[in-house]
């Protein structure tokens, strides 16, 4: 709790016309119309949310030069589930979705996203993920924010798709079934999504598995610069990203009887993952080389 009173006491020293200045007051506007719980279970502040979206920003539009494709997909009100690809070791491809989804929107909307469980042990950085709107992945979580009638986001493939090594980029690991299990009980829709760009911001040559359970962390990837140059070597890499939204998804002619038959729920979740896997097809078409 003393970090959180430390965090929010930094952030709201910043004067609002300091904030004014450094950050596009259209951007200001857009997050001044994301509807938010009165008394929100995950903390989210939104001060946090407008210092965060000066770098969210610079790294969306600047760095890696985000292109959007069928964000009408996205519906402006109610409940959904998004369902990305994943890459590039560090979840910046989580925050162009959810930065895309205030920026480009006509309904500027806040994104949920679910985050690795050992993110709690990290305790400044899980801090700010949940002022900014994020929260530890698991189920009852889930649940709770797609009941608010907003958007969670879920990368099926969890943090093994995050490390992917080089010679496997944009090849998909196995879908986790839970986001189905979500999507049926809440009957919500589910928002595929190919995102590209993520896997060459990183460069990753392997996973050091052995460190990685050493340090209790899910995966430890080395790339050219990581952990050679230290926290320095984590920077993403300037390549060119284009996230496509699909059509979304219903399952709400299904029931509880599907959730309890594994083979059933492993068949609608491939039909995710394909139309997944065709989006990035779609994507991969319209660079003309990678980084660009």
């Amino acid at each position: 709790m003393n970090i959180l009173r430390e965090l929010d006491k930094s952030i709201n020293s910043i004067a609002p016309e300091i904030l004014n200045k450094i950050i596009d007051p259209v951007l200001l506007e857009k997050i001044d119309k994301i509807k938010i719980p009165k008394n929100d279970p995950f903390g989210i502040n939104k001060q946090t949310l407008k210092f965060a979206s000066f770098f969210l920003n610079f790294f969306y539009k600047s760095w890696n030069r985000v292109e959007v494709f069928g964000i009408d997909n996205v519906p402006s009100t109610g409940a959904a589930i998004l369902v990305p690809n994943h890459g590039g070791m560090l979840p910046v491809d989580a925050a162009h979705i959810a930065t895309s989804l205030i920026v480009e929107s006509k309904q500027p909307r806040l994104v949920r996203t679910l985050v690795e469980r050992f993110l709690p042990t990290l305790p400044f950085v899980y801090t700010f993920m949940t002022r900014v709107g994020q929260t530890v992945g698991t189920y009852e979580n889930a649940e709770l924010i797609l009941n608010e009638g907003e958007l969670l986001q879920v990368f099926p493939e969890g943090a093994a798709g995050a490390t992917k090594p080089y010679y496997k980029y944009y090849e998909l690991d196995d879908f986790n079934v839970g986001f189905m299990e979500l999507a049926i009980r809440k009957k919500v829709p589910i928002i595929p999504i190919g995102v590209i760009g993520s896997h060459e911001q990183a460069l990753i040559l392997f996973d050091f598995k052995p460190l990685a359970k050493l340090l209790k962390m899910p995966n430890f990837p080395v790339t050219p610069f990581w952990p050679l140059f230290g926290p320095l070597g984590t920077l993403p890499l300037p390549s060119k990203y284009r996230i496509i939204f699909g059509r979304p998804m219903d399952f709400s002619q299904y029931d509880e009887e599907t959730i309890n038959d594994p083979e059933m729920l492993k068949q609608l979740v491939e039909k995710v993952k394909s139309e997944v896997k065709n989006l990035i097809n779609i994507g991969l078409d319209m660079r003309p080389m990678p980084f660009l």
